[in-house]
């Protein structure tokens, strides 16, 4: 047998490395919520049965006059009555469900729609304006190719989800077809350039209508006003 001083020295507890504080606060953290939960779930069970106990009394009563046994007997509102109750007949009638809720909160959301979320929308700037303008111009082009029409309206789309629908852009008149206010616009956009001058080159001549196009898009009516400022 070896002598003691020539036995090999080994630890007798495996080195366990200490946790931080945040780890430490995290364990705490855990453990705390665990037991709220199991509190919760308690106290749904509870809450049934005291849901339980109102319907029977609602049951031995004549109409009409449970609701003031609640308002004279209980220590609690006719809105918690309601409450228990309705937790009582989830319990019953929706065991699966009420099963997996951890709290009397869950119990009395069941079956309600959940809130949509709302997003954070910046405000509309004069650039939006102008390129809602374009885009809507180009979507409404029935000379367009199918893409870009398809292609405009996704951009348009993209704006108007960051910053609504945007006030101030021109929209189409009841009862009037798109294709036929833009043949409109433009028809009136070009008798204001013939008003102006018979002799523009023809690439100018186009350029400024498109301007215009864009400007009024679905409004045709606003150039009846620079028609009348062309005649006088």
């Amino acid at each position: 047998m070896l002598d003691r001083s020539e036995r090999p020295a080994y630890p007798t507890t495996s080195p366990c490395p200490s946790l931080t504080e945040t780890a430490r606060l995290a364990v705490s953290v855990n453990s705390k919520h665990r037991e709220v939960q199991r509190l919760g779930r308690t106290a749904k069970e509870i809450a049934a049965e005291i849901g339980e106990e109102l319907i029977k009394v609602k049951q031995k009563l004549a109409h009409g006059e449970f609701m003031p046994w609640v308002k004279a007997e209980c220590a609690f509102s006719e809105r918690s009555a309601q409450d228990y109750m309705k937790i009582a007949k989830a319990k019953t009638q929706r065991a699966a469900d009420f099963n997996r809720c951890d709290s009397i909160r869950e119990v009395l959301a069941m079956g309600k729609p959940k809130a949509e979320p709302q997003t954070q929308r910046r405000a509309a700037t004069l650039d939006d304006l102008r390129k809602v303008e374009r885009l809507r111009a180009l979507r409404d082009d029935p000379g367009a190719a199918e893409g870009e029409r398809k292609n405009a309206q996704a951009k348009l789309d993209e704006i108007e989800k960051e910053v609504g629908p945007i006030d101030g852009v021109k929209q189409q008149p009841k009862g009037r077809k798109k294709n036929d206010l833009r043949k409109e616009t433009r028809r009136k956009a070009c008798t204001i350039m013939d008003r102006l001058t018979p002799i523009m080159k023809p690439k100018v001549r186009s350029g400024v209508i498109n301007a215009l196009m864009i400007a009024y898009g679905d409004n045709p009516e606003k150039l009846d006003e620079l028609l009348t400022e062309l005649t006088h």
